[in-house]
């Protein structure tokens, strides 16, 4: 019930902020709130600021919300792309920066015969600007502002009766014409994108993200289970699922039970100290997605481990300390029918680098049957090309190892 009647408490309390601003601004509770609802609202209102302090954490949960939002140690964090700004260069296939903007300009269009006035709306003004503050701090944070902005906008509208119902029919199909385009634009690219540049590792359609080592996850508890696992942050999830009780992981996209060492981790994620990771946590089998480019390149070329297992989302690397396994490495029938493009080049390239030549053929094949949009036929060539100039370098001598990035 929690879950349901706080944030009816907190859109109540926006709505009545919305429909009077003036007096709840102000504090004018006598004519914003009607007698009966008085007491039960500000009984609502003490309760839901004290409930947030009850918890294991007390006073120090709110603190350190307050100090993560304003304060300036949050390097440790941009490893997780939920803690990304809006702002930032990598959040840019999100659009959020176009949805700001927009927003922003719909609001100052509506607020345009209050500021002529000289009389502006400090509610909705402030109200906007402190969740638009939030909203461009991390994605996590963005769909707070989503009710404060949907909200403020219908009640300016509410208060322009010419926008609402136009009498001329010039300005009632102008406007209805670009409200359609607008959507139609909005809704079009959304859709474009989730078929044809769907954000990694998923892809239009049912089934399990490539973030979930499925396949991966199946072989450790077969092959590997006696062993201490080592894993990738957004793996972890999964995998806690998959193994417990049987195993257990290293860590999961949760932060807070990490906090002590997620410095180190994000080190050692970044490729900046591997080696000394790797030794500090004593694992002897590594499951690491192919996002973790740098991991996997580490990996890769280091002579204590080898590849034991790969498939469509990771690859498990064992200790050379590790019994059996020393032959060639597995790999998951889930490569052959990969959905999401780039994941296909990255699986691609990472058989290449084991020259297993038949596995990497066999994903390209099945790239060029099952990617049809211009630009991932581009992409599809480029990996196909790649291939057959490593295949052929390969047979000339050169016996490296390469992984394939499709900007080359």
């Amino acid at each position: 019930m929690k879950r349901m009647i706080l944030p009816s408490i907190n859109l109540y309390a926006i709505r009545l902020l919305l429909d009077k601003p003036d007096d709840i601004f102000f504090l004018d509770i006598e004519e914003a709130i009607p007698p009966g609802l008085r007491k039960h609202f500000l009984a609502a209102l003490v309760l839901s600021g004290l409930a947030i302090l009850v918890t294991p954490y007390g006073w120090r949960y709110p603190a350190h919300l307050i100090t993560s939002l304003l304060g300036k140690s949050m390097g440790e964090f941009r490893v997780i792309t939920a803690y990304q700004s809006t702002l930032d260069p990598q959040a840019g296939r999100f659009h959020y920066t176009t949805y700001l903007c927009l927003a922003g300009l719909i609001l100052l269009g509506l607020m345009l015969p209050h500021l002529k006035r000289k009389r502006p709306d400090w509610a909705v003004i402030l109200a906007n600007l402190a969740f638009a503050f939030l909203y461009t701090r991390f994605l996590r944070t963005t769909y707070y502002w989503v009710p404060v902005f949907s909200l403020s906008a219908v009640h300016l509208l509410a208060q322009r009766e010419n926008w609402l119902w136009p009498k001329g029919r010039v300005t009632a199909l102008v406007l209805g014409a670009v409200i359609a385009l607008s959507c139609l634009l909005l809704g079009g690219r959304a859709g474009f994108d989730a078929v044809c540049k769907p954000y990694d590792p998923r892809w239009f359609g049912f089934g399990i993200s490539y973030q979930n080592p499925v396949e991966e996850a199946d072989f450790v508890k077969t092959h590997l289970s006696a062993y201490r696992l080592g894993n990738d942050y957004s793996s972890g999830g999964y995998l806690l699922w998959a193994l417990w009780p049987e195993m257990k992981v290293m860590i999961d996209p949760r932060q807070f039970p990490f906090k002590g060492w997620l410095d180190r981790y994000g080190a050692f994620h970044s490729g900046r100290s591997v080696g000394e990771f790797v030794r500090e946590v004593r694992c002897e089998v590594w499951c690491i997605r192919y996002e973790c480019r740098p991991l996997i390149s580490w990996f890769l070329h280091s002579p204590d481990w080898r590849v034991a297992f790969y498939g469509p989302s990771a690859v498990v690397f064992v200790s050379k300390e590790v019994a059996g396994g020393e032959g060639k490495p597995l790999a998951g029938k889930g490569i052959e029918s990969i959905k999401n493009i780039d994941q296909a080049i990255r699986v691609l390239g990472f058989a290449a680098s084991l020259h297993d030549w038949n596995n990497a053929r066999l994903v390209s094949k099945a790239m060029k049957e099952q990617f049809k949009c211009p630009n991932q036929k581009e992409k599809t060539q480029g990996a196909a090309d790649w291939l057959g100039r490593r295949i052929k370098s390969f047979y000339q001598g050169d016996r490296g190892v390469t992984l394939y990035r499709h900007t080359e």
